[in-house]
């Protein structure tokens, strides 16, 4: 027995090495613990955790145990597992995972001699082997690909479908329906141990013809997609030209990672992130705005658009230079160097445009902005480029000869030079980080450097996010560019290419990104409003509203000036729109980047299918095309097909998981496992949240201190969103200083919160616990809080800290922070506590004694929602002036004026939950009955409340009837 728990030393070298690899602090241990191997003859197996173990196949016994492009730390804690022996097979066991191999075998791994057995997962048994030629499982749910360049509406996720597309790097996800995936890493390309780990070349060679006789059902696919014999035989391949495969031949190396996790989803994604390394959570500034215009901007041309946002209150937090900032030879139509296009690369800036732009770039920073450039560098340092004659000599060319630099990504002396003499040019001059736009091929690298399964994608990623000479620990990594296969979560952001201009690309875009979950790849950014065509309004509009709830807010078009994506081009109708939504995702920075921790924690994402949550129900997964939660709290189901124009409704399906959530743009509360359709109209978004959640975002006087980059600032006032539907809960808001990677050294603060009704939910108990001892740079010595009570009724009495506070009134003005006081807003039915300034590390008590209970149906019947649209419909009826006149319709107007009473009058607002239903009905068969009125707009008006009807006697209205036309 104890012959085979034992170690041997790869061929790779035995090292340790700090995670350069998206986290600089984390030691990455290659090798795995001692006593977590089993060595049996040829193989070698890992247990990693219960449900996670690693299977090695090697005929000369050499075993690795330096870190791939995918798997870095294998040293892990040891879970408890058993072996058994007996004349021909050991069989591993853990609590949740068995394994079986024959080790007197003389062939690398197949059906006949190793299985694997899921136990505590299902009554029926599940076993994996090595068996078919691709190991196809039906249930393995999609990852994500390259990019979307080009497409327009869906594209198929699986992969078996692209295997066309050698240039997508198609992945399918980390989870499966069936309880367990299998990662194959035999082919992954591996790094040295260097100081900067380097790709190390290893080259293979084709395996003997009599190793390739193997049966059709005992072939397994080698790699995940190699099409062509040459490629096959470079990775020590078996090929079958009859039926194009490739398959591992019976003495193969072998190197896989059976994750076997049943439908807990979340663990299987923990535990990936523990072996490929963490999310990296991005500076908060990248959960901004960003805008983004392929246009020839000079830098006067920016500072003007810049300048707007502020002047329209919009929010704005990175500014994107698209390939115009470098010199671009558009009127020579000729080829560079390199057999490029002329210009198409570019690291010298256009000084027609950006006569001084590091002057240029210190103006946006003292405006609180960042600033980032797009690069396509496949055609190395032309002659052209300032920074070449220093490039040139570094790299042994004569710089008289005017020979270009080729673009060398795998050479490191050239790597180096180019990155700190090029690119370090700009960085010097305030450039932030880079929008890596690599459009030139997917298979530079095996053709230059005859490296194969290292792709230019996934490489530029690793040495633009590891520089070590760009990213000392003063500022966080981050780049933009697109998906390289697994491991790239370790490179946020992602860039999601060209799409399409139409609603179906909009409708695939939450999915995609959903999807991308699955393989921890938690950031893609997308070019909202489409890229190649104008975006009409209600499109962009909806494009707007789905950005707000996507991982990045980034717009951006194609060059073409009838294309708009500045909102206050559009109609006032959808500015406001817009402009509500933009500041609705500024507002909520708290809660994204508490999520941001929480995916570094766990590998989970903050966009995900609902499966993650609810993997019983089969809704889960059917409705993932259409629905995803953001965060923990947040379920989204965002319109992506144009309003009914007869009734300027958007009818959207949602499934509605267990147990209750509130949908906060109606103001109603839902109970699931349920399947509904509700009506939205352009300026809602369907939004539930958990009952019993509690949202940090920023407070009020926060959100309007400044527009221009106020996400990276530290809020110095909080505001809780309090849910209604549970007696207690409680959370945590965490938080760095947004910029730096003190927080992989834990400079950061957790600041929890609790909350506790009384059992006939009449008193709040809200408790606020700052960190002790905690610090960061720019933290706040001081900070006021505010605790929002949505669906609440008004306070009776309200003590912070023990000491009574007062109402503040409406109409008198804003509170001052230094005040505490409590304020009640009817349009929400919601009761607000402004604490007052509090210093750092003080404990904040709030009582608040209520005019009622918080159980009461009344606060979530759906009035929120009804006076939001008894406003529009207000609005529509203005504009119908000379045709029908206010005095035919007062009992609609009383309705329509009901959330301004509640709000001046917080006392009334028990009367006014409890008549309104009636007296919108009422007020709504004024409307039917205006002959004047002009029919499409009474269809409109009609179609939108669903209080007509109701049950309940009207109370005396103090006005007159009005005329009936």
């Amino acid at each position: 027995m104890s012959s085979l728990r034992r170690t041997l030393r790869c061929a790779c070298a035995s090292w340790v090495i700090l995670l350069l690899i998206g986290d600089f602090s984390l030691a990455s241990h290659p090798a795995a613990d001692p006593s977590a191997v089993v060595i049996a003859k040829h193989a070698r197996f890992t247990v990693l955790t219960s449900q996670l173990i690693r299977m090695e196949w090697h005929a000369s016994f050499k075993f690795r145990d330096c870190p791939t492009m995918t798997m870095l730390n294998r040293h892990l804690p040891v879970p408890g597992f058993t072996i058994e022996q007996n004349h021909s097979w050991i069989v591993i066991t853990t609590s949740h995972l068995q394994l079986s191999y024959m080790f007197t075998s003389a062939r690398s791994f197949y059906s006949g001699n190793l299985r694997v057995a899921l136990s505590n997962f299902s009554t029926l048994a599940v076993e994996w082997t090595p068996g078919s030629l691709a190991d196809d499982d039906e249930g393995r749910l999609p990852g994500t690909i390259r990019t979307l360049d080009g497409v327009d509406g869906a594209l198929d996720l699986d992969c078996s479908s692209q295997a066309h597309r050698d240039d997508l790097h198609c992945t399918m996800g980390l989870v499966s329906r069936r309880g367990f995936v299998v990662v194959d890493d035999t082919n992954a390309v591996e790094l040295d141990d260097s100081q900067w780990p380097w790709v190390r070349k290893e080259g293979k060679s084709a395996p003997p013809e009599a190793k390739c006789n193997m049966d059709m059902e005992e072939r397994r696919q080698c790699g995940t997609r190699l099409l062509s014999q040459e490629e096959c035989e470079d990775e020590g391949c078996c090929y079958d030209d009859v039926i194009s495969s490739c398959f591992y031949s019976s003495a193969a190396t072998q190197d896989l990672y059976f994750l076997g996790h049943g439908h807990n989803y979340k663990h299987a994604l923990k535990e990936f992130t523990w072996l490929s390394g963490p999310v990296p959570i991005p500076p908060r500034f990248a959960f901004g705005v960003f805008f983004s215009q392929y246009w020839a901007f000079s830098d006067v041309g920016l500072e003007s658009v810049v300048h707007a946002f502020e002047q329209h209150s919009v929010p704005l937090d990175v500014v994107v230079i698209d390939m115009d900032w470098h010199v671009t030879f558009y009127g020579e139509k000729a080829v560079d160097q390199a057999g490029q296009k002329k210009g198409w690369t570019g690291f010298t800036w256009d000084k027609r445009l950006f006569p001084d732009p590091e002057q240029f770039i210190a103006k946006l920073h003292s405006l609180g902005l960042k600033v980032t450039l797009n690069l396509h560098p496949a055609s190395g340092v032309q002659p052209w480029e300032d920074s070449y004659q220093t490039v040139a000599e570094l790299m042994g060319i004569d710089p008289s000869s005017e020979r270009y630099v080729p673009m060398r990504m795998t050479h490191k002396p050239f790597a180096e030079v180019w990155l700190n003499h090029t690119l370090g040019l700009r960085e010097l001059e305030g450039v932030d980080f880079w929008w890596l736009d690599w459009q030139q091929g997917e298979g530079w690298i095996e053709v230059l450097e005859n490296i194969s399964n290292l792709n230019p994608t996934i490489w530029l990623n690793y040495i633009f996010f590891t520089n070590p000479n760009r990213w000392s620990g003063s500022e966080r990594p981050l780049i933009l560019h697109r998906w390289g296969g697994l491991g790239n979560h370790r490179y946020p952001f992602g860039f999601s290419g060209d799409v399409e201009v139409s609603w179906e690309s909009l409708r695939f875009q939450p999915y995609f990104t959903a999807m991308a979950a699955n393989v921890a790849y938690g950031y893609w950014s997308h070019d909202i409003g489409g890229h190649t065509a104008p975006t009409d309004p209600e499109l962009y509009t909806r494009w707007i509203q789905w950005g707000v709830f996507s991982p990045v807010f980034r717009t951006h078009c194609t060059k073409n000036p009838l294309i708009k994506r500045l909102i206050w081009k559009y109609d006032d109708e959808y500015e406001e729109i817009m402009r509500e939504a933009m500041v609705l995702r500024a507002s909520l920075l708290p809660y994204i980047y508490t999520q941001a921790w929480h995916t570094r924690v766990s590998g989970l994402s903050m966009v995900r299918g609902l499966y993650f949550d609810f993997p019983a129900f089969e809704e889960a997964y059917s409705s993932s095309s259409s629905q995803y939660m953001f965060g923990d709290d947040f379920l989204l189901a965002p319109i992506t097909h144009p309003v009914d124009p007869a009734t300027g409704l958007a009818v959207q399906q949602i499934w509605v998981p267990p147990g209750s959530w509130v949908d906060v743009s109606a103001g109603l509360m839902l109970k699931g496992p349920s399947t509904l359709r509700r009506s939205y109209t352009l300026s809602e978004i369907p939004i539930l949240v958990k009952s019993g959640a509690v949202i940090p975002r920023k407070g009020a006087a926060e959100a309007r201190r400044k527009v221009l980059g106020s996400s990276r600032e530290i809020p110095r006032s909080i505001a809780f969103w309090v849910m209604p539907g549970a007696a207690t809960g409680s959370g945590e808001l965490y938080e760095d200083d947004g910029e730096s990677e003190g927080y992989l050294k834990g400079e950061h603060a957790i600041t929890t919160w609790s909350f506790a009704y009384s059992d006939d939910m009449s008193t709040l108990s809200f408790a606020i616990t700052q960190p002790e001892g905690a610090s960061y740079h720019g933290m706040p010595s001081q900070r006021e809080y505010e605790i929002a009570v949505y669906a609440s009724w008004p306070a009776k009495h309200v003590t912070v800290n023990s000491v009574d506070i007062e109402e503040r009134k409406a109409g008198r003005g804003r509170h001052k922070e230094s005040e505490a006081v409590w304020a009640y807003d009817g349009s929400h039915v919601s009761l607000t506590v402004h604490t007052g300034v509090v210093p750092a590390g003080e404990k904040v008590s709030v009582e608040i004694e209520l005019q009622g209970s918080n159980n009461d149906p009344r606060l979530l019947s759906g009035f929120v929602g009804e006076s939001k649209r008894l406003q529009q419909a207000k609005e529509m009826l203005d504009g119908q002036f000379g045709t029908v006149f206010m005095d035919w319709y007062p009992t609609f107007l009383s309705a329509a004026a009901s959330a301004s009473r509640i709000t001046f009058d917080p006392s009334t607002a028990e009367e006014e939950l409890t008549w309104f239903g009636s007296i919108c009905s009422a007020g709504l068969d004024e409307i039917s009955r205006l002959k004047a009125l002009d029919p499409g707009v009474k269809t409109k008006i009609l179609a939108m409340f669903e209080c007509r009807g109701q049950p309940h006697a009207l109370p005396p209205i103090d006005s007159d009837d009005g005329s009936v036309a």
